[in-house]
């Protein structure tokens, strides 16, 4: 290890199952990933995953038997003092073979499949509130086919960035389309999409501000 909050050791290679299980298992995964290569109290990490406390501790311990976190030290104050965690590792590598999974495609669709349901949830309570429970389909100018919420048959229809800055509209939309591309052109979407995510990413790594769900798919359609 080579600092309080550094992931730079060389990846720790995971050949036990019942270890590579709680690896790549995204419930899991979610509880100690706020010990990943860096310490924490179980107080911090659960102020961090927005959830119950007992909750970590009762992952924490788990961890722990499995030999994947290990205490690091304690915090002084008035009474008891706080057990500080960490993981063992700094790193691990997961060979697809160890993992639970049949397929990668099976691995994939398992660790995808939460953040899509709990957009379907955020998504649904966003529109609902507005009223948009009614779908939409369509052909744009272009002649591509799109299907989106709408409140009634004359809502307004399209992906317009005059709309999407609209004061009175909630920052928040989502897109799925085609782009027919050059390999040239591919890796410049490639970069700006990863330009965008990687400096506001940075941006708001500290901060109060609200959180938001940002996730990115962009690879070559099976033909």
């Amino acid at each position: 290890m080579t600092g309080p909050d550094s992931g730079s050791s060389p990846p720790h290679l995971v050949d036990n199952a019942a270890l590579a299980a709680l690896l790549v298992d995204p419930v899991s995964r979610r509880y100690y990933s706020p010990f990943l290569a860096r310490t924490r109290s179980v107080g911090e990490a659960a102020q961090e995953v927005g959830c119950a406390l007992d909750t970590l501790l009762y992952r924490v311990n788990t961890f722990l038997k499995a030999g994947l976190l290990e205490v690091v030290g304690e915090r002084r104050r008035a009474g008891r003092a706080v057990r500080l965690y960490r993981t063992v590792h700094d790193a691990y590598f997961i060979p697809h073979p160890v993992t639970p999974f049949a397929t990668l495609e099976e691995r994939l669709y398992a660790t995808t499949e939460p953040h899509l349901r709990a957009w379907a949830r955020s998504t649904a309570r966003r529109l609902q509130a507005r009223g948009m429970e009614g779908i939409r389909l369509y052909r744009d100018t272009y002649g591509e086919v799109w299907s989106e919420g709408a409140a009634d048959e004359q809502s307004v229809s399209g992906l317009d960035l005059v709309r999407l800055n609209d004061p009175a509209r909630p920052p928040a939309f989502d897109v799925t389309t085609t782009l027919y591309l050059s390999a040239e052109e591919a890796r410049a979407v490639q970069a700006a999409l990863a330009s965008l995510v990687m400096v506001w990413r940075e941006r708001t790594l500290t901060g109060t501000n609200t959180s938001y769900s940002l996730s990115v798919f962009f690879s070559p359609e099976d033909t």
